[in-house]
């Protein structure tokens, strides 16, 4: 969940600064690059993570990331069909993931 939170501030920051002042972006907490560098550097350690839980956990959390991605940088946010549709499938998503890891 928070790769998708950063991921989705990062792509309108002067939004938030309307919207949010308080966020850690429009605050000038961290920078855009710098809050690009964790999102991305969260991917690997997450698909470590889940890996250790099993496939269910992994595949949930492989599908979770293709989802943010499309969600944030393919326009998946734009229309209102997709964003609710791509909204659904994520959050269905990390429930699975959820749930596989809470039955180990």
């Amino acid at each position: 969940m928070l790769k998708h939170a950063i991921s989705n501030q990062i792509q309108d920051p002067e939004e938030d600064k309307r919207n949010k002042p308080d966020r850690p972006l429009p605050a000038g907490r961290i920078t855009v690059r710098n809050a690009a560098y964790v999102r991305w550097l969260l991917v690997p350690i997450t698909l470590v993570l889940s890996a250790k839980y099993g496939k269910v956990a992994l595949a949930s959390t492989v599908c979770t990331e293709a989802l943010s991605i499309w969600y944030n940088h393919f326009g998946g946010d734009k229309g209102w069909l997709s964003k609710n549709l791509l909204t659904a499938a994520g959050y269905f998503s990390m429930e699975v993931g959820a749930i596989s890891v809470a039955g180990e």
